[in-house]
């Protein structure tokens, strides 16, 4: 299908012009198929409508379980049929599950008294990517298979010749058994489009900060499809990065600052900090592309990335209730829960089992006792003397058993068992002082970046304040000209109108004259022949040769004298022409002229019409130039403020500068907060680790101590002499 003439100038409805058709399919639909389907709606009973650049999107329901979704234009192009047309006869030629066939209807849909053109799509069934993501969040393998699954489309895509132009989140859907649909041709690239410009720039976070505006091409798609396949196989390894990143907010991890300045970007630490070979290499390809031009970066296919491990072992149910409660933790869902290490087995208290001396010896002892308490009783031994020996004895026999006690091998255990209690107790000790520490150094990066983001946020205020002053001012001055523009049109219509009816009236003049000239005044019959003789000496011998007559002395019958007047205001006094005569012929003329005006023309001839248009069309020419001079204005100005690429000189509100981001912004420190932030994180979660584990070997450590309770001297003593 071709576009209309002159659709590019119409201004289109919007969405909510729509919206407010398809509440009656049958009366806004020409196609039958539109006309009898039921629009998807909202729990307000509305279409659902989902709206993009080009397009709101709104889904329609057969009764025969056929379903389609409507794309209605809120903007066109000139050339948008043409391109669709070589869209559908290439991809009529080219194989691929990926494909969604579509029909552009010149006369799609009713609105506001006119038709407008729709594209009728079939309905795509898959899920999109982002949802189908979320759900398959813990399932590394199946988010590796897909990014190989991604590359391999991107790779068919290109050796058919085809670029989407949008690759993004949006447009991707995945449907049952894994096969990935494309939604949404009207930036796609074939070969016939070759030579033309790009009529969008795609996603912003999707796209290569270099592309230049109406870019074109079959590498057009080659950076969002490295950004893509980076990101499922950076979820394939670590899905927490969903939650650090705040995936699925416009994107997936990757964002179009992180491309403008890649030096300060979370996203891009991260990715280094994991440790991970692949991510790896995938982090320092998607850097190095940012240096290049975008028709430089090298297109995907599955034998130039990394790839993924496409398999994994599975996470069982404690971890994966871990993981789960972390990522709610990362996105702010739930407050981190408190590590609760595994429980110790239960420990078996210990007893003496290896008795080093014999009975025997206590019995001696205790007998040499004995015989020295004899000798003081007897007198045979002096009273200090019998006490020192009392002493030596006694005090021998103590540091003996007590020597004994210590070399017990359940003694020496007991001593190493509480020397590795006091170490679990130092590290203890020093792990919560690191975790402290470490938590006293993120809440100091998380103030300082708080502060920053204040600053700049206040900063960011003040620019978009003057952004949205100076983008006032231009649409009031844009529609001013605009109004002034309109004013002359109207003035400029009303002048032609005027001219026209004129021309009208003097050709419709000229065949009533015409006519009356050929009325010989001897057809009237009021008049004899010398009265005729005589206005035919004074040139009237028509009904065309006056127009009116003119009564002189007129309320005197004695002298009131008749006076023709002529087509050029003269008059004309004829011999014997007397007033009722006069006042006769002018009746006969005008009942002429009335007959005659019944068959006048009612419009100019096209030729005449034309010369009328003519002598405004230069100026109707000019104004529309004027007018297109002016929108254009207005938009590079306001691209200007917006600061984007190509759009003005520099240094205008929202103008770039240091600061600004971009490949070739100004660096800042090394260390960046993101840097840190993500340094840090992985800093803490080690030394929450190591606490963990230390209070873990503590518990334990202090559990086997306590098997050694019964393990005293007196219960040493007692065993050696038979009493236990």
């Amino acid at each position: 299908m071709r576009a209309t003439p002159g659709t590019a100038a119409r201004l289109f409805p919007t969405g909510t012009g729509y919206l407010d058709a398809l509440q009656d399919p049958a009366a806004c639909f020409a196609d039958p198929d539109l006309a009898a389907a039921t629009p998807q709606c909202t729990p307000l009973g509305l279409p659902r409508p989902v709206s993009g650049n080009f397009a709101s999107v709104f889904r329609m329901d057969g009764d025969d379980g056929r379903s389609w979704a409507v794309r209605c234009f809120v903007r066109w192009f000139d050339d948008l049929g043409q391109r669709y047309d070589a869209i559908v006869q290439h991809l009529n030629k080219v194989p691929g599950s990926w494909k969604v066939g579509f029909e552009l209807q010149e006369r799609g849909i009713h609105v506001g008294g006119e038709w407008w053109p729709v594209l009728k799509m079939d309905w795509a069934a898959g899920t999109p990517l982002i949802p189908w993501i979320e759900s398959h969040l813990w399932d590394g393998p199946a988010l590796a298979y897909q990014a190989v699954r991604f590359a391999e489309l991107v790779d068919e895509l290109r050796r058919s010749g085809v670029a989407h132009g949008d690759l993004q989140h949006g447009n991707l859907l995945l449907a049952p058994g894994g096969d990935i649909r494309l939604v949404d041709y009207d930036g796609m690239f074939v070969p016939t489009l070759s030579g033309l410009a790009a009529n969008d720039g795609g996603h912003r976070n999707y796209q290569h900060p270099r592309r230049r505006p109406g870019e074109f091409g079959l590498h057009i798609d080659n950076f969002a499809a490295w950004v893509i396949y980076t990101s499922l196989v950076a979820l394939a390894v670590d899905p927490l990065l969903w939650g650090r990143l705040d995936g699925g907010d416009e994107c997936l991890l990757f964002r179009a600052q992180d491309f403008h300045d890649p030096r300060h970007s979370e996203a891009f630490a991260a990715l280094d900090a994991s440790g991970d070979r692949v991510l790896g290499q995938l982090a320092g390809l998607l850097r190095s592309f940012l240096d290049m031009d975008l028709g430089q970066v090298p297109p995907l296919s599955p034998a130039r990335a990394p790839m993924p491990v496409l398999s994994a072992p599975a996470l069982d149910q404690p971890a994966l209730a871990d993981r789960r409660r972390l990522l709610r933790a990362l996105r702010d869902e739930a407050a981190p829960e408190t590590f609760r290490p595994r429980p110790h087995a239960p420990v078996a208290e210990v007893s003496f089992t290896h008795m080093p001396a014999p009975r025997g010896a206590t019995a001696g002892l205790a007998g040499l006792a004995l015989l020295v308490l004899l000798g003081l009783m007897g007198g045979v031994l002096p009273l200090p003397l019998g006490l020192v020996l009392l002493a030596m004895v006694a005090g021998g026999g103590y540091a003996g058993v007590h020597w004994l006690w210590l070399q017990s091998p359940e003694v020496a255990a007991f001593r190493d068992t509480q020397a590795e209690c006091e170490e679990a107790f130092r590290r203890r000790d020093e792990a919560r002082a690191a975790v402290e520490r470490v938590q006293q150094q993120r809440a100091a990066v998380d103030e300082a970046e708080r502060d920053a983001r204040a600053r700049a946020g206040r900063a960011a205020e003040e620019v978009q304040a003057g952004r949205d002053a100076a983008l006032r001012a231009i649409d009031q001055d844009v529609q001013e000209r605009l109004a002034a523009l309109a004013a002359r049109e109207q003035e400029l219509y009303r002048a032609e109108h005027t001219a026209y009816a004129s021309a009208l009236r003097d050709l419709q003049r000229q065949v009533i004259d015409a006519d009356l000239g050929t009325r010989s005044l001897s057809s009237f019959a009021g008049l004899d022949d010398r009265v005729i003789y005589a206005l035919a000496l004074d040139g009237v011998r028509s009904a065309a040769d006056f127009v009116d007559v003119f009564v002189e002395n007129e309320g005197r019958p004695s002298a009131e004298v008749a006076w023709l007047v002529r087509p050029d205001g003269g008059r004309v006094k004829a011999t014997g022409l007397t007033v009722g005569p006069a006042r006769g012929l002018l009746s006969w003329r005008r009942g002429l002229e009335a007959r005659l005006s019944a068959s006048l023309p009612a419009r100019l001839p096209e030729d005449m019409a034309g010369r009328v248009r003519a002598t405004h069309a230069a100026e109707r020419a000019a104004l529309a130039t004027q007018e297109q001079q002016v929108r254009a204005e207005g938009a590079r100005r306001a691209r200007a403020v917006a600061g984007e690429p190509g759009a003005g000189a520099p240094g205008g509100p929202g103008a770039g500068g240091p600061g600004a981001g971009g490949p070739g912004a100004t660096p800042g420190a090394p260390a960046t907060a993101a840097h840190q932030r993500v340094r840090l994180d992985q800093e803490l979660g080690r030394a929450k680790k190591v606490l963990a584990e230390a209070e873990w070997s503590l518990e334990g450590a202090e559990r086997s101590l306590e098997a050694y309770r019964g393990l005293t001297f007196l219960a040493f003593v007692r065993r050696i002499a038979g009493l236990a």
